[in-house]
Order: C-alpha cells, then structure tokens, then sequence
C-alpha cells in the first residue's frame, strides 16, 4: 500500500506541474527509507530526474507551461485576439481586412489542430485516471 500512495503522489506531482495546476498546498516530496530497497532507489532516481526536467523547462520558457501543445494554443490565441482587435479598429479598409480573414482563417485552423491534439492526448489521461481511482 505504501508503494502505491508513493506512485500516486509522484504522479499527481508531475500531472500537476504540467498542467500547471496550483494546488492549494505544496505536494510533498517522497521520502523513502532504505526499508524498500527493491524500488525506493529507482523511484528517487526518477523523482530527481523529473524534477530536473521540470526545473530547466521553466528556466528555458518565456511561460510558464510546461506542455508544449498548451504554450502553442495560448500563442495561437493571442495572435487571433491581435488580429480581431487590428480588424476592429481598422473597419474602413476592406483590402487589409481581407488580409487579416486569411490570416484569422489561419490562426482558427492552427488551434483547431491544437485542439485535437490536446483531445486525443486528453482522452488516455482520463481513462487513466479513471482508472488509477478505481483502484484506490
């Protein structure tokens, strides 16, 4: 039992800062004890290992986002708000307006692709932790 609720928290940990989720209160770091010789050194290996990619991804970014489909759909939607609001402003001049339907055209059509990436990775994530539920 105390293997599972050491996965569980280590998974929870590495779900949460991908997704970029604020829990409430820190998730608490595994401390394992030599008593679990058989997988508590490999499970601390891994931690670290996350924990290093997770530390050198935020360096690296200008966001926060440690997934790369999210960081790609705010960028998308920032550009589409850019565009509308130029549209907006500029109504009278229809050669630029068309221009910037193209390029709205574009943008809507990248987060479209965005979005289906994201359902078909979020769908096996669900089922899994449906799943992860059911067994506790």
């Amino acid at each position: 039992m105390y293997g599972a609720k050491t996965a569980t928290i280590f998974v929870c940990g590495v779900v949460a800062a991908a997704l970029l989720v604020k829990p409430r209160r820190p998730l608490p770091s595994l401390h394992l004890t030599s008593s679990y010789p058989s997988w508590a050194s490999s499970m601390l290996r891994l931690q670290s290992k996350v924990k290093e990619e997770i530390d050198k991804k935020k360096a690296k970014a200008s966001s926060s986002a440690l997934l790369h489909e999210l960081d790609c759909v705010h960028s998308e939607v920032k550009k589409l708000y850019n565009v509308l609001d130029k549209m907006l402003a500029d109504k009278a001049n229809s050669a630029s307006n068309r221009e910037k339907m193209d390029e709205v055209r574009q943008s809507v059509g990248q987060l479209q692709r965005y979005a289906e990436v994201l359902q078909k990775g979020m769908i096996p994530l669900e089922n899994q932790i449906k799943e992860l539920y059911r067994m506790l």
